[in-house]
């Protein structure tokens, strides 16, 4: 059944988001609108379905080339797909499609969307991409890493079975072998920069909500302190 998920083609894709949107800006009865959120509800299972099939061999094997081009795929198309799902929640967050279907699907659904869009802006696009590149870089660097323990080399994965051993020193000595291991193989270079990363695109969505209005649970006193913050600029600056 896995070998029957496939790909969705970008322009396909982007085209079917559009007729939903399209569908839904001529939908003018509640029951309209609820078959427009199915279709919509069914092309976000097919992405997910890939994406998490994509994701899930790359962490089986980082080694095989198909694993690392597939899962470089899904994280340069994630930020686009992800601007697609925002905007089709944008337009059933408006009270003529929320307010008819919130009776239907319950107000958690619509308060997740809400909260999305204040998780999104397409001024970090590229910053996600990069974060995932360096999140990749990260995974592969785990997974080259093999220590000797209990007479043989072993993946840090590996480690993974001696922790349920009865004997307390085996069972903890994994652990400390791990954190040893990464620090020691591990790029703070990158690490850094993934901080940094980070860091950007946190100061971008504060400034996208402040200047928005978009308060999705956060504080008044949040709301003040971040309105000195602008993309890629620390507030203390």
């Amino acid at each position: 059944m896995l070998e029957t998920i496939a790909e969705p083609e970008e322009r396909i894709l982007t085209e079917r988001y559009a007729a939903i949107g399209a569908q839904l800006e001529r939908s003018d009865t509640p029951g309209a609108r609820r078959a427009v959120f199915d279709s919509w509800d069914g092309l976000r299972r097919e992405w997910k379905s890939w994406a998490n099939l994509t994701r899930l061999r790359y962490t089986q094997d980082t080694r095989r080339d198909e694993c690392r081009a597939a899962q470089l795929g899904l994280d340069s198309r994630t930020p686009h797909v992800t601007s697609l799902d925002v905007g089709v929640m944008r337009r059933f967050l408006e009270p003529a499609a929320r307010t008819p279907l919130q009776q239907d699907l319950g107000a958690q659904a619509f308060d997740l969307w809400d909260a999305d869009l204040g998780a999104y802006d397409d001024a970090i696009a590229a910053d996600l991409i990069r974060e995932s590149e360096l999140k990749r870089q990260y995974t592969e660097m785990l997974a080259a890493i093999s220590v000797p323990f209990a007479g043989a080399d072993r993946t840090l994965s590996a480690l993974g079975a001696f922790l349920q051993n009865d004997d307390r020193e085996i069972r903890h000595a994994p652990s400390l072998l791990k954190t040893i291991a990464t620090w020691r193989h591990g790029n703070p270079v990158a690490f850094q920069e993934l901080i940094a990363v980070l860091r950007n695109h946190q100061h971008a969505i504060q400034f996208f909500l402040v200047e928005h209005g978009v308060h999705i649970g956060i504080g008044a006193r949040y709301r003040e302190a971040a309105r000195g913050a602008r993309p890629g600029r620390d507030r203390g600056s």
